[in-house]
């Protein structure tokens, strides 16, 4: 293991350096399993702050699952904001009765 360096099996799982274990989400494990938070894992052990501490596939589901809770906000968002907006009934624009 080089020092600042997260290191992979070949499952793409993630190597906690207290224990040796290989776990999807480091973090987590690190966590419960040693009472550290990332933060202090990460300076523990020369990781840069920013980096994440999970595999290549729990990143992945992580990104797709924020991308559609993102779109699906958003619509809403856009529904809700329309209610507001939106003309009373019988009334078009500027014109008071719809043609």
């Amino acid at each position: 293991m080089k020092y600042n360096e997260i290191e992979y099996n070949e499952k793409g799982l993630v190597k906690c350096e207290v224990c040796g274990l290989y776990f999807q989400r480091v973090s987590c494990h690190v966590n419960k399993a040693h009472g550290m938070s990332a933060s202090e894992y990460k300076a523990k052990f020369g990781f840069k702050q920013g980096e994440g501490l999970c595999s290549e596939k729990s990143r992945q589901k992580t990104s797709k699952q924020s991308s559609s809770r993102y779109r699906m906000n958003k619509a809403s968002l856009f529904i809700e904001m329309s209610k507001k907006t939106r003309f009373p009934k019988g009334i078009c624009g500027r014109v008071f009765k719809c043609a």
